[in-house]
């Protein structure tokens, strides 16, 4: 018995020497912060707010922080304003040879898109995630526009009545909300890859990477021009808002609607009108090399106290769930009206009046409901329902702020009453 443990051990070992032969093992962890960019570049378009922001949900592979991104409504008239989007890249991998890249992956979060999904009773998650896009250059002598681009998109979409395609009945995946996802751009079997001539619709082709590499045996990363001033393009950006050649990116580029794959660009209102949510943990590896991109802010955001008149356009102005709020006031009965949706337990919120006209619902989720009295004061805070949610009937969301797990405790505070003067 005795004379098989150095057998075992050798093989243990020869195993082992072969997996770190194989695996990539040179990690360089880079904390990007808005003081330290190092060689990354935000850039955001018409209604998207973008930032580096600590607290972000928790449960992610990076820290407290993340990229906090919140499209806005704007584009769904073709004589409004440009769709919300958010870009964060580098160019350090310009001339790269996408054959050579070994790890591709990033994780994403997301809320609500502000749609209401009626047989549901809930609201319906963005139909397609933060996306990943890269500008290629073929290197084919034989192709006269060797300039493409990539987007990989984490809901495969490669036919009607799948998730992400686009046409009716716009079928949605709950199972990305409200939950941190690892998107694996090189081998995940959930998205695809989907090509366009660099400014030109509808998409060219779909498929996995390795198709991809078989179609372009000698493609690179590519650095694209960098659009300047001016009016932003009418329909997709012919250069990337940031320059940069790999990108996270989020939102439609075009104005009004239209439907995949003939108009990719427009999918606006079906896939992100509106959408919030956060991006992290960026790995990219070239051979054995692995950079791994950690989103931090430079300091926590502080809570933001605000009365029930003034909460939404405070909530607007601060990006609503980027920052916690603060509310104060007395439990009072319910006046608001009473809304269709969703269908929250009696004990699961409660409604607050600070005198200002306006009544403010608190609706506890994610931790354990603390009990409150009527006519009691309390301080809560939680995050704000963004701006553009609306009620079945179309009618504004009565002001109501969300207490989260991931808030500065405590988060209800009952108060002393105030005392007659």
């Amino acid at each position: 018995m005795n004379a098989m443990k150095p057998v075992k051990f050798g093989v243990l070992a020869i195993v082992a020497m072969l997996l770190c032969a194989v695996s990539p093992v040179n990690a360089d962890v880079k904390i990007i912060t808005p003081s330290n960019m190092q060689d990354m570049v935000l850039a955001t378009v018409s209604s998207a707010i973008a930032s580096l922001s600590d607290p972000a949900p928790p449960g992610g592979l990076g820290g407290s922080g993340a990229l906090f991104m919140s499209l806005g409504g704007a584009g769904s008239d073709p004589a409004g304003d440009y769709c919300g989007q958010v870009w964060l890249g580098t160019n350090a991998y310009a001339g790269v040879k996408l054959a050579d890249l070994t790890m591709l992956s990033y994780q994403a979060w997301c809320s609500n898109a502000g749609i209401w999904n009626a047989p549901q009773q809930k609201w319906s998650p963005p139909r397609q995630p933060c996306t990943l896009r890269l500008v290629i250059n073929t290197n084919d002598p034989m192709d006269p526009t060797p300039i493409r681009m990539l987007m990989y998109r984490p809901i495969k979409l490669t036919g009607a009545g799948e998730p992400g395609y686009g046409l009716s009945p716009y079928p949605e995946d709950f199972n990305y909300l409200n939950v941190w996802k690892t998107h694996d751009c090189l081998y995940g079997a959930d998205g695809c890859w989907a090509e366009f001539y660099y400014g030109q619709t509808p998409c060219l082709w779909t498929g996995t990477w390795g198709e991809l590499l078989a179609k372009y045996p000698n493609a690179t990363i590519a650095i694209p021009d960098l659009q300047v001033g001016g009016q932003w393009p009418e329909a997709y950006p012919v250069n990337t808002p940031n320059g940069c050649g790999l990108s996270l990116q989020w939102g439609a580029e075009s104005k009004g609607g239209g439907d995949w794959p003939n108009q990719p660009w427009k999918n606006w209102w079906r896939e992100t009108l509106n959408a919030v949510g956060f991006a992290d943990y960026l790995e990219v590896g070239v051979g054995a090399n692995i950079d791994v991109y950690d989103f931090e802010a430079d300091s926590k955001n502080p809570p933001v106290a605000v009365n029930g008149k003034g909460f939404q356009e405070t909530a607007a102005r601060n990006g609503a769930r980027n920052w916690p709020f603060v509310v104060y006031g007395r439990c009072v009965e319910r006046t608001l009206p009473v809304p269709s949706y969703p269908p929250w337990r009696d004990d699961a919120h409660f409604y607050l009046d600070d005198g200002s006209g306006q009544q403010v619902e608190v609706v506890c989720l994610q931790h354990e409901y603390v009990g409150v009295t009527i006519g009691k004061y309390y301080r809560v805070q939680g995050r704000a329902l963004p701006r553009y949610s609306i009620m079945p009937q179309g009618s504004s969301v009565p002001l109501r702020i969300h207490t989260d797990a991931w808030s500065y405790p405590p988060l209800i505070v009952e108060l002393e009453e105030p005392q007659p003067m």
